[in-house]
């Protein structure tokens, strides 16, 4: 499923001669509501990612370093 999408990513990249992001693809091809959306969901998503690894780098030292370091 994976695979199948990055194909159709990159045929989308393919026939648009401008060089875009995918909300600018999303904005073009599917209307401003959807480059809204992945805009939110691309800042959500990073934002997010940065917090998990915040938390799990306390679990991670602890591992790596041994409890009684930290």
């Amino acid at each position: 499923m994976v695979c199948l999408l990055h194909l159709i990513f990159g045929e989308i990249i393919l026939k648009t001669e401008e060089e875009m992001k995918m909300p600018g693809y999303a904005g073009k091809y599917l209307g401003k509501m959807f480059k809204k959306f992945l805009n939110f969901v691309s800042i959500f998503s990073i934002a997010f990612s940065l917090l998990i690894y915040i938390v799990l780098a306390d679990k991670f030292l602890k591992i790596i370093l041994g409890s009684s370091l930290i």
